[in-house]
């Protein structure tokens, strides 16, 4: 009776450490990266901001065109003005000097007197001539003002503009690197529960096999762990990356966790059938049951381990046919049984796929580099404005004395807004800003 009672709380300890494993791997396996409410937010408002309008630019292009085209005292009302008041003072000089010299030759007109008379309207209208230069030149300086108000307005906008949306694009940037930290921590303290789990489900079962079939089933999901975390870091830096190598490295740890469970079920079933032979009728169908797993209840053997030892070196040596050579060997000699030959195959081809998969992953990496469809566009559009608008506005500036930098300042606000759209890549962004300091 005493070893019945004993028998079934042994069996009792070891389905709940085995649950608790399960629900430590169920956590463990769910987890998703989802991004906080605070970094939607900032990247709504960055999208909300769009690109740049300025309220001056047809003002100031209407402004160069006036500048450009010069002065037209036809549609100067200054000028009007001038030329209504001279007329009228030339006309009331010439009828004066009519009336003047009417009254000498008693009333009579006389051709001399017309002559006066023309010669004094012409020399009003020649002062009105003469004002003309004057009247130039305070239009050309009422431009200029204009121009430079203008451009003062639209720069203090653009300056407002480039604030909020550097603000906006550093608190997203802070914010999904926040979540990503945070995420990394929590599949960190879920791994830790689930490896505690699996450690006391080990201290449960205390059978030697299993003690070092968990041992080599640690150190490989050590391994996969350092890598997922290696490239998880390596990943910061480029937040889309890290994304991708989370999702990836969760994929591997499932694949491997599931290998635990495998080989923590057949073990199990051994012990509980060790444990219950001297027992009632009860218990001979559970050990008739687990008889069929005998072999996983034996010891490792010596050139099992051995072989077991030298997977990953091979794989990352390229020596994979050279391993399956030595496993069938060992197994046709009698050195391994042929659940250890298939044991140690399923655990090469593991290997093998998490090889390719990081081979994968290098070469999606690689391919990055490639100039983007965008770049070429962004290219085409710097390349027509340093032909066309920018150099114009070179020659401006140089003439009226403030700087033509304002062309090279339309094209880095161009490409900052398609970095910032996404149709061009940092890398790509800054060739081209170094494309627009060389030539304009």
């Amino acid at each position: 009776m005493g070893t019945n009672s004993k028998s079934i709380l042994q069996d009792a300890q070891i389905k709940s450490a085995q649950k608790k494993v399960n629900q430590a791997a169920n956590s463990y396996n769910n987890s998703q990266f989802t991004v906080s409410g605070d970094t939607n937010n900032y990247k709504s408002r960055l999208n909300a901001l769009g690109e740049y309008q300025s309220k001056y630019s047809n003002k100031i292009d209407n402004t160069l065109s006036n500048i450009e085209k010069g002065y037209d005292m036809n549609s100067d009302k200054l000028y009007q003005q001038y030329k209504e008041q001279y007329t009228r003072e030339g006309l009331n000089a010439s009828r004066d000097i009519i009336g003047q010299v009417a009254s000498l030759n008693g009333g009579a007109d006389s051709s001399m007197g017309r002559r006066q008379a023309a010669q004094a309207y012409y020399n009003y209208m020649q002062a009105l001539n003469d004002k003309v230069p004057e009247l130039a030149d305070r239009w050309q300086q009422n431009q200029y003002n204009y121009l430079t108000a203008l451009r003062d307005l639209d720069a203090s906008d653009y300056n407002k503009y480039a604030d909020n949306r550097d603000y906006y694009k550093d608190m997203f940037q802070w914010s999904y690197n926040n979540d990503v930290t945070m995420y990394q921590l929590e599949q960190e303290k879920l791994y830790n529960l689930l490896t505690q789990a699996n450690t006391n489900f080990s201290n449960v079962m205390s059978l030697e096999q299993f003690q070092a079939q968990m041992d080599q089933d640690a150190k490989q999901f050590g391994m996969e762990y350092a890598l997922k975390k290696a490239e998880s870091d390596a990943g910061v830096a480029n937040t889309k990356a890290s994304t991708a190598n989370i999702k990836a490295n969760t994929a591997n740890t499932k694949a491997e966790t599931a290998a635990i469970y495998a080989s923590l079920n057949n073990t199990g079933g051994s012990t509980r059938s060790s444990s219950s032979r001297s027992t009632s009728s009860s218990s001979s169908s559970r050990n008739s049951n687990s008889s069929s797993n005998n072999s996983s209840g034996k010891k490792a053997s010596a050139r099992y381990l051995e072989l077991a030892s030298k997977i990953t070196s091979s794989v990352g040596n390229g020596k994979i046919d050279d391993f399956k050579s030595k496993v069938n060997k060992a197994y046709k000699n009698g050195k391994i049984t042929a659940s250890e030959k298939k044991g140690l195959l399923s655990s090469l081809n593991q290997a093998i796929a998490l090889k390719n998969r990081s081979s994968s992953n290098t070469s999606k990496k690689k391919s990055s580099n490639n100039l983007t469809p965008g770049y070429k566009d962004a290219k085409a559009y710097v390349d027509d404005l340093i032909s066309k608008k920018a150099v114009y506005l070179h020659q401006i500036g140089g003439q009226f004395g403030f700087s033509g930098g304002n062309g090279r300042q339309y094209a880095v606000n161009e490409i900052e807004t398609r970095y910032l759209q996404g149709k061009i890549t940092k890398s790509e962004y800054n060739r081209l800003i170094k494309y627009i300091d060389s030539n304009m």
